[in-house]
């Protein structure tokens, strides 16, 4: 709980595809990882960028005010006591039939805690954009990119994307084979791009089956497997391993 207190106020808006977590959101209060292009292109001159600035204060003061933070980070303990002693049984068929191939590693790369830690940033996150766009406060209304209450939440989104994230040092391994599972060096010039519990900048947009997290499908219109499945199963390898990766 302590830990979903200290980082929430930039994990709830603040979102990033470094989440380890594998079953979908039973009440759907999962939060989307991008915004769209036409928010960009309203904000992109610097008065904009001011009203940008202006309207993301308003919106951390109200999150603040109606103690936001602390109920969903109750409700996300609350949702979660018991999921630990399902996952055993749900990494059993995590990646099944034709993806049984892609199954290198025996055991998750994940810890139980980090695992846990990452289910409960979404969910918290997800409640709290679900209630901010419930009854959406009247000055996310007045805005020009606000024409219904289905803009909300990427409005929402789209503010967030703007908090600045602190800069931290970090050493890179550039000989890893895989991603890291906090998503830290999968950019060995930028680091801390695309890491957890910091702000998220796309050059490219997330392509998902419902524009949120569920995966796309192939051309058959059978869904292609999970890339957090796939990236928590594979090996992960050390800077001494000198073999080639067989996933192409």
């Amino acid at each position: 709980m302590a830990r979903c207190y200290i980082f929430l106020v930039l994990i709830m808006l603040q979102l990033t595809s470094a989440y380890i977590i594998d079953e979908a959101n039973p009440d759907g209060e999962s939060a989307a990882n991008g915004t769209e292009a036409k928010y960009e292109k309203d904000a992109g001159d610097e008065s904009n960028t001011k009203d940008v600035q202006r309207l993301l204060g308003r919106l951390l003061k109200f999150i603040e005010r109606r103690r936001l933070v602390r109920r969903c980070a109750r409700r996300a303990f609350w949702k979660t006591r018991h999921i630990l002693k399902q996952r055993k049984g749900n990494e059993k068929s995590a990646l099944r039939g034709s993806y049984q191939i892609l199954q290198h590693g025996e055991e998750s790369t994940a810890s139980d805690r980090r695992w846990l830690g990452a289910l409960r940033s979404e969910i918290c996150s997800g409640c709290v954009v679900k209630r901010i766009c419930n009854r959406p406060p009247k000055f996310l209304r007045r805005n020009s990119l606000y024409r219904n209450r289905s803009d909300c939440r990427k409005l929402v989104l789209f503010l967030a994307s703007h908090i600045p994230s602190g800069e931290q040092k970090l050493k890179c391994n550039p000989d890893e084979r895989y991603r890291s599972i906090d998503g830290t060096c999968n950019n060995l010039e930028n680091p801390k791009w695309g890491a957890a519990l910091t702000a998220f900048e796309r050059i490219e947009f997330p392509d998902y089956g419902d524009d949120l997290s569920e995966p796309r499908k192939s051309q058959s219109n059978k869904p292609l497997p999970n890339a957090r499945d796939i990236s928590r199963k594979v090996e992960i390898t050390t800077a001494t391993t000198t073999t080639t990766s067989s996933l192409p």
